[in-house]
């Protein structure tokens, strides 16, 4: 994510090349049709990103990322049989019901500038894909006064989604690094599970990261 922002003003950079980030923000859960609640969630992001400068406009940025996202809600996912995957509501008798997944992201994103050259900041926006290579998913929760943890049975471990950000750089970096700030929105398009609908998340987020 944060290398969108990378990548947003490198192509006036031919020094800059690298960006580590970090992000924090939410997601919001889209797609449900089951009437489970969603107390809270919580999304952060580590990445590194390199740039690919196209024209003076234009630069490509695939990255690298880990993302973690946490759920606070009354749903799990289950399976029942070698083939028979659901996402439904907790029993009554369940409580702090807890949904951890972390995944590996990889998008690539195409950046544009959009600020006169004469500005004092640099300010970018970027759009492209992302894949997701989820790597743990965990359930905790709590019943009859004992915690208890398990792994999530998530069908579909590789997802798919769209990522956007817009965000500023100051123009002169100082040496032997600067710092870069962007807002991004992410959006998954597929379904966790393959027969039985769960959720697709739709995220956004704030990134600060380290220009070198």
């Amino acid at each position: 994510m944060f290398f969108f922002l990378l990548t947003g003003f490198s192509p006036f950079q031919s020094k800059v090349q690298n960006v580590i980030g970090m992000a924090l923000g939410a997601n919001r859960t889209t797609g449900m049709t089951t009437s489970i609640d969603v107390l809270a969630s919580l999304y952060g992001n580590i990445s590194y990103e390199h740039y690919f400068k196209i024209s003076k406009l234009l630069s490509i940025t695939p990255a690298v990322e880990w993302d973690g996202s946490s759920y606070i809600m009354d749903g799990r996912f289950t399976k029942t049989s070698n083939t028979v995957y659901r996402f439904e509501q907790t029993p009554p008798n369940y409580s702090q019901n807890v949904l951890y997944i972390d995944a590996i992201r990889v998008p690539v994103l195409l950046n544009f500038d959009i600020s006169d050259s004469t500005d004092r900041f640099r300010h970018f926006a970027s759009i492209g894909p992302y894949t997701d290579f989820i790597i743990k998913a965990e359930q905790r929760y709590k019943m009859n006064y004992k915690k208890y943890k398990e792994t999530a049975p998530i069908q579909n471990k590789i997802q798919m989604g769209l990522q956007a950000k817009i965000g500023f750089v100051p123009r002169k970096i100082p040496k032997p690094c600067g710092l870069s700030f962007h807002c991004g929105f992410m959006y998954q398009f597929t379904n966790y599970l393959s027969s039985y609908d769960s959720f697709k998340p739709f995220g956004s987020y704030l990134k600060m990261g380290d220009v070198f």
